[in-house]
């Protein structure tokens, strides 16, 4: 067989050793005799890899909704002081303030920044109701309560961390978050608000039904999770911080 270089070489000293004619179809000859050289050379030279296909997800966009437990706000007596050297408060009435448990509905996006670990951030949205209590009446009134509907709002970002080493079954796996953000709380028909600081500590499970895909959506899972947010300085309460839990499941889509 030939290489190239050998074929330019006999075709370049067959013009120079004869007539124009007789050097062209010379070239001819050498060239056809080499074509079967130059064929398995090219064959056999290397490839480039082709570009492989992601079908990991890179974000993860999740819609579901939850439920929020009830918080205690406040207990107060309203007392009226005797007169005397030694503290001896009469009860005139007790009052107690509750946020009641209410439905959620939240949307929540997932950066992957490595194979275990994702930034992300939520919204969520919830109504309760906020009702005030009056009680224990000297008088023996019977217990009156108020209510008003609050509109809530949380936004909160955080860090998402699966835990590979309990997955069990392979498209099923838990993993830990939590995240700091802001609660803004709305009386009914009000335009202004109290902001308040959050603390969120959770975790939970997710579901691949679809994964592996090649085109733009690349996963469609399922998933649950519970969490404990503390709040600082909630609306009407008489503690510095407030807790409650919240349990919620939905859907997420991986791009």
């Amino acid at each position: 067989h030939c290489g190239a270089s050998e074929v330019m070489r006999a075709t370049l000293g067959a013009m120079r050793g004869a007539g124009h004619g007789i050097g062209r179809l010379a070239a001819g000859v050498v060239m056809l005799a080499c074509l079967p050289g130059l064929a398995h050379a090219q064959a056999r030279a290397p490839r480039s890899a082709p570009r492989p296909v992601r079908t990991t997800p890179v974000l993860e966009i999740g819609v579901g909704a939850g439920w929020f437990t009830a918080t205690a706000l406040s207990s107060i007596d309203a007392n009226l002081r005797a007169n005397a050297t030694t503290r001896q408060d009469y009860r005139l009435f007790s009052t107690s303030t509750e946020r009641e448990a209410a439905p959620f509905a939240d949307v929540r996006l997932d950066w992957w920044v490595a194979k275990r670990v994702a930034v992300g951030g939520r919204v969520a949205g919830s109504r309760p109701l906020l009702t005030s209590t009056i009680s224990n009446d000297v008088e023996q009134v019977p217990g009156v309560a108020v209510s008003e509907r609050l509109n809530e709002v949380l936004v909160d970002g955080g860090l998402l961390v699966r835990l590979d080493s309990l997955r069990r079954p392979h498209r099923t796996w838990p993993y830990l978050t939590g995240g700091v953000g802001l609660l803004r709380q709305m009386h009914e028909g009000a335009t202004t608000g109290d902001n308040h600081r959050t603390l969120r500590l959770g975790g939970g499970v997710r579901h691949a039904l679809v994964s592996g895909r090649r085109g733009a959506l690349k996963s469609i899972g399922l998933g649950i999770e519970a969490d404990v947010l503390l709040v600082s300085g909630e609306l009407l309460a008489t503690e510095n911080r407030t807790s409650r839990a919240a349990v919620s499941g939905g859907v997420t889509f991986g791009f």
